[in-house]
């Protein structure tokens, strides 16, 4: 029997997940298509053999006795496309491909696959249409679908019917998310807090009582690492199985471990319920979010690049780049996620700009230095993140390189980045600095750097050692040192005087 390959996708997938501030709906349209996706194994189970299912993309093959191919390939793709659209709903969009095997050419097959998805996706409308209403009101969350249902939250105001069913499957999965994401009922009952005020809030914390930190991560060159070493089905499987079992769920469990034994991962709710600080928004795939409390932001991206730093496929390293903002925990959620993913972006064109800084790469030819630009696939070199601190939001104006180009006048964002190797002794070198210097010193170094008076910073920087005995100078200038790069780049001092807050005594133990 011949033998094909079926791609099925969720695309244009913004409007059906990052399309309101209610997290409880992004929550529920996030992990829907996930469960649609995973849910194809188990209903498709005598049709389908699955090959790969992660985020909002499934890859299965199948085999028919059907002499006419040309109706058996429609008639699964018709079948499958209707079970995602009632599992969804009808609210978002799913897109099937099909191909029949290559021997010898999985590879071959996987590109033919995707263009053919990519194909589907440039013909369709960017948003799943809703159905036609009789209403005299848009959504209240999302802006501009029929509002066909009672918000409860707010008198008069309605909500539509997408949102609605996606609130409902974002309330429900609450109470079983982490059991479902790790199959392991030692986290049935674990919960996330009602909304992020209630993660972000607590008078004890001092400055940053209702500050949250917003996580994004995604791999580096995933898609293109997957293409060039995964030949067969197997090699296919083997790959998830290593980011998924090998490395997603093993830190997934130890963060939880670690939130379930810490108080300040904790909170009681006034429904007397204990719940966590701790919102995981995307999961799966390459990429993800997950929101904590700001005093808790260092410590979930340090335990996130523990389990990074040793992650390869076929002895080739698989690098993650980050970024982590902390801002109020009301400030817009969409906003936020549209900055991290810009921010993303930057991160990985940064990483690609300083590779020059390590001799490994200088010592290659200029094939293989292309080969690793394009892949990153070495953990020095490409793990690595951003940060930002937004005290407010009415400083983000325009898009985000004219804010960065403005905010940090005299530096360079780029020398701002932090490597995960480095992560550990920068942290505790601004930790240093902020508690043995005066804050409004190290402003003062900005303010120079600002009129890019150089010589002017470091004038200050050495008052800063002289205030000191020359005995107790050394933890001080070390700190320095570090962050600064033995002062080959004095602009890092952004790093402490932005993070001064944030980088708490826990974060760096």
């Amino acid at each position: 029997m011949p033998k094909y390959y079926l791609l099925v996708e969720a695309v244009n997938i913004a409007d059906f997940v990052y399309d309101t501030y209610d997290i409880s709906t992004i929550r529920g349209g996030s992990y829907l298509l996930l469960d649609a996706i995973e849910s194809l194994r188990e209903n498709f189970k005598d049709r389908l053999t699955p090959i790969s299912t992660a985020a909002s993309q499934g890859l299965f093959s199948f085999e028919t006795s059907d002499s006419d191919i040309d109706k058996a390939c429609p008639s699964i793709r018709k079948d499958v496309l209707e079970y995602l659209h009632k599992k969804t709903d009808g609210h978002t969009t799913f897109l099937v491909a099909i191909q029949e095997d290559i021997p010898e050419h999985f590879s071959q097959v996987l590109e033919i696959l995707e263009s053919q998805i990519r194909r589907q996706q440039w013909r369709m409308p960017t948003i799943s249409v809703p159905k036609p209403a009789v209403t005299a009101k848009e959504c209240y969350l999302d802006g501009w679908r029929p509002g066909v249902e009672d918000y409860p939250f707010e008198s008069g105001k309605v909500i539509s019917a997408a949102t609605a069913f996606r609130r409902r499957n974002g309330i429900a999965i609450k109470h079983r998310l982490f059991y479902e994401l790790l199959k392991d009922e030692r986290y049935l009952g674990q919960i996330s807090t009602r909304d992020l005020g209630e993660l972000a809030t607590d008078t004890s914390k001092g400055i940053l009582n209702g500050k949250i930190a917003f996580i994004h991560l995604d791999g580096n060159s995933f898609g293109l690492i997957r293409r060039d070493y995964c030949g067969t089905e197997q090699d296919r499987k083997d790959f998830d199985q290593t980011i998924q079992d090998g490395f997603r769920n093993s830190f997934l469990k130890t963060l939880l471990d670690q939130a379930i034994a810490d108080p300040d991962f904790r909170v009681k709710g006034s429904d007397g319920k204990t719940t966590l600080r701790l919102e995981v928004l995307l999961w799966g795939g390459d990429e993800m979010t997950i929101v904590v409390p700001a005093w808790l932001g260092w410590r979930v991206m340090r335990l996130f690049y523990e389990h990074a730093r040793s992650l390869q496929f076929k002895d080739v390293p698989l690098s993650h780049r980050a970024t982590i903002i902390f801002c109020h925990h009301n400030a817009p959620i969409l906003l936020i996620r549209q900055l991290a993913d810009d921010l993303l972006v930057r991160t990985k064109d940064d990483i690609k700009a300083k590779l020059d800084i390590f001799p490994v790469y200088q010592k290659l030819n200029s094939v293989e230095r292309e080969k690793l630009k394009a892949r990153l696939s070495d953990h020095a070199l490409g793990d690595a993140l951003h940060c930002l601190v937004l005290e407010s939001f009415d400083l983000l104006q325009g898009d985000i390189e004219h804010f960065l180009r403005n905010y940090y006048k005299g530096g360079n964002y780029t020398d701002l980045l932090i490597y995960a190797g480095e992560l550990d002794i920068v942290l505790k070198a601004i930790h240093t600095i902020q508690s043995k210097v005066a804050r409004g010193k190290a402003l003062k170094i900005i303010e120079a750097l600002r009129d890019k008076n150089i010589e002017n910073a470091k004038t200050i920087t050495q008052e800063i050692f002289d205030l000191f005995p020359v005995g107790e100078r050394g933890s001080v200038q070390d700190a320095v040192t570090t962050l600064t790069q033995a002062g080959q780049r004095l602009d890092r001092w952004y790093l402490a005087t932005d993070l001064w807050d944030y980088v708490l005594e826990g974060a760096i133990s």
